[in-house]
């Protein structure tokens, strides 16, 4: 082997060590069965319809959301608001719209998919309440302001091709300005808070009402720094109140006791590249005595995919398998 040839296979082990390249091993526990299935004649791990890594509790009440299909529409999933009991097993759902967020009193928000409607709901009830658009859209106001400036500028075809997009860029900034001042004017004042409902779409919270807000537009042509546009100002508010999200209680008879990384996965673009290590991960559960043991192949090792945590009545422990939808497993 000529000294290039060798010189160039330790660069390339240099570049792989730097880029996280993680040395391979064998499966270490090959007899081990792979999760859900189980070493142990003893313990059983049902499978629990219940696929969600977002929990809430109200007055004591598991909810969470989940995607299904529903009983209003043929050919699409519908989101609903499923009410779990102590085993997180569906005792009741409500129908909502789609992009929810639910408050710190327990009203849920959706944006509607089918109308463009924003409704708001109790979470024990049924009857939604419909919350009315604003009256100003910073969008069509810029373009109705934007067409009338361009009428008045048809005299300017006299002038040449490079003045006339000087012309063109100070009616754009003009635009913009009062497009800006005027959206200060009518959605800005006694604003107490926004809650984001969908991608471009905010419900603005005021001392006695709440109103819908979209279509806001961004800076393009205004050089001033200070000046926000109303696509910033709103995006950046202090958000309303959400649901805080209830954590479960870690089971402290649940481990993952060893590793092995047994590939190495590839990652990044034509300016960055780096390597994560694949392999098994082996898990020990301990319940009432009796114990089992599982393994489960994941795309980075060092960072357990299953999770253990007691029931909110402490009676039975559950796993989630993270890298499945959140699906959840009792263990009995």
């Amino acid at each position: 082997m000529s000294k290039c040839v060798l010189g160039c296979l330790v660069l390339l082990f240099i570049v792989a060590v730097s880029c996280g390249y993680t040395k391979t091993e064998e499966d270490k526990h090959p007899d081990m069965p792979i999760f859900p299935e189980h070493t142990s004649n003893v313990l059983k791990l049902v499978k629990v319809r219940c696929n969600s890594g977002l929990l809430y509790r109200i007055d004591d009440q598991l909810l969470t959301f989940m995607v299904t299909r529903g009983k209003h529409t043929d050919y699409r999933e519908e989101e609903y608001l499923m009410f779990l009991n102590n085993n997180f097993e569906i005792i009741d759902s409500l129908h909502v719209g789609d992009f929810n967020s639910i408050d710190d009193k327990g009203y849920v928000y959706s944006k509607e998919y089918e109308n463009d409607e924003v409704v708001k709901q109790y979470y024990k009830k049924q009857k939604k309440t419909r919350i009315a658009y604003h009256t100003f859209d910073a969008q069509a106001y810029y373009d109705a302001y934007m067409e009338q400036l361009e009428d008045e500028a048809i005299g300017e075809k006299e002038l040449s091709d490079s003045l006339q997009m000087v012309e063109r860029f100070k009616r754009l900034e003009k635009v913009e300005r009062k497009t800006f001042k005027e959206f200060d004017k009518a959605v800005m004042p006694e604003l107490q808070c926004v809650r984001p409902i969908a991608k471009g779409c905010f419900i603005l919270q005021y001392p006695d009402k709440e109103l819908v807000i979209k279509n806001l537009i961004g800076k393009y042509y205004i050089r001033d720094k200070d000046i926000k546009s109303p696509k910033e100002i709103i995006s950046n508010f202090k958000e309303c109140d959400k649901q805080e999200l209830y954590t479960p209680v870690r089971s402290n008879d649940f481990k993952m006791f060893d590793t092995a990384v047994t590939g190495n996965g590839s990652t990044g673009n034509h300016f960055v590249f780096g390597f994560y290590p694949k392999g098994y991960q082996y898990y020990e559960l301990e319940n009432k005595g009796d114990k089992t043991q599982f393994k489960l192949f994941a795309n980075g090792v060092s960072r357990a995919r299953l999770e253990a945590f007691v029931s909110p009545d402490g009676k039975n422990t559950f796993i989630i398998n993270k890298d499945d939808h959140y699906k959840y497993y009792r263990v009995e």
